[in-house]
């Protein structure tokens, strides 16, 4: 049957096919891409238009290699002359450390204890 209708087709002299005994099809309303096939050469341009305001753009953005970036921490140097380094990790760090852990958001605490010096830094999260 199919093949039948297929050759019922009238061929017209100018080697164009008569389609008015095949059945009605509904056509689309709107396609994107019918309208870029149909006018390639407009989505061409537009394509290329876009690819040289891109590239004109990206040249114009400011990228800074080592930003500047200050993170969340906070150092502590107490200078104790004469006092030893255990008496010095008992009375002052342990206490120190406990105190600054107790805040919210930390993530580290590090002390280093000398004789004559103490040292802490709390690093906290980088929000």
């Amino acid at each position: 049957m199919v093949l039948a209708s297929v050759l019922e087709l009238v061929i017209i002299g100018d080697n164009s096919i008569d389609l008015s005994s095949m059945p009605n099809q509904p056509t689309p309303k709107f396609s994107i891409s019918a309208l870029a096939i149909r006018r390639h050469i407009g989505t061409f341009m537009l394509a290329l238009a876009l690819v040289v305001v891109g590239i004109f753009f990206i040249f114009r953005l400011q990228v800074d290699l080592l930003p500047a970036i200050t993170y969340p921490r906070i150092g502590l140097r107490l200078d104790a002359p004469g006092v030893a380094p255990d008496v010095a990790v008992e009375e002052i760090t342990k206490p120190l450390e406990e105190a600054l852990s107790a805040t919210e958001g930390v993530e580290l605490v590090f002390s280093e204890t000398r004789e004559g010096s103490i040292r802490i830094d709390n690093h906290n999260r980088f929000n």
